[in-house]
């Protein structure tokens, strides 16, 4: 079942969709923490992304699109190729989530949920822990590359519909020597927010 409605979302052209990710580093008894949230449309290859990150500092507006291979990054009217730290990790990229999602090991079936009012069945999936670190935003990678990963997934699948209602992925990095968790990434991707038009 859950197969089935990840083979459904691939094999669409485009589609819009939300994001929103939830970032935590804890580093020497300090945790930092952001957030992400997105509304965009895939097109193909192809996707443009509204984003609004919420962090102690205030709230920062800007739009990321991907085109003809390439990242670009738009800030008050303005547009550039995006640099470095500008581009979004691949969780924050709607084909990279979708690849990493759809690399689970085992599917659970949990109890019922409602998801945003509608009634859905719920899984809970289990991953290869290696396949973290493709879910590590590039720069940060060789940062947090001493840490042990753990990667869980959840979907909700409504009745008749044959994409998921939403995604859900949660990167847990943990320090080796004290156990303590020094990186969190929990991000959720919603296809067709508000339903199927």
């Amino acid at each position: 079942m859950v197969e089935a409605a990840l083979r459904g979302l691939s094999s669409l052209g485009s589609f819009p969709f939300l994001v929103r990710q939830e970032t935590r580093v804890g580093v020497s008894g300090y945790t930092a923490w952001g957030e992400e949230r997105g509304e965009g449309v895939l097109e193909g290859e192809d996707f443009t992304v509204e984003m609004t990150r919420i962090s102690p500092q205030g709230e920062e507006r800007y739009a990321i699109s991907f085109r003809e291979g390439g990242y670009y990054l738009r800030r008050e009217g303005t547009e550039r190729p995006a640099e470095g730290s500008e581009v979004p990790g691949p969780l924050l990229r709607p084909h990279d989530f979708i690849e990493i999602f759809s690399k689970y090991k085992h599917a659970r079936e949990g109890n019922e949920e409602d998801y945003q009012g509608l009634r859905c069945r719920v899984f809970d999936l289990e991953y290869d822990p290696s396949l973290a670190l493709q879910a590590i935003p590039e720069q940060a990678k060789e940062y947090f590359s001493n840490l042990d990963y753990s990667l869980q997934g959840k979907v909700w699948l409504g009745d008749g519909s044959p994409y998921p209602v939403a995604m859900s992925l949660v990167l847990i990095g943990l320090d080796r020597v004290e156990k303590l968790q020094r990186l969190r990434l929990d991000c959720t991707l919603q296809p067709f927010p508000g339903g199927k038009t």
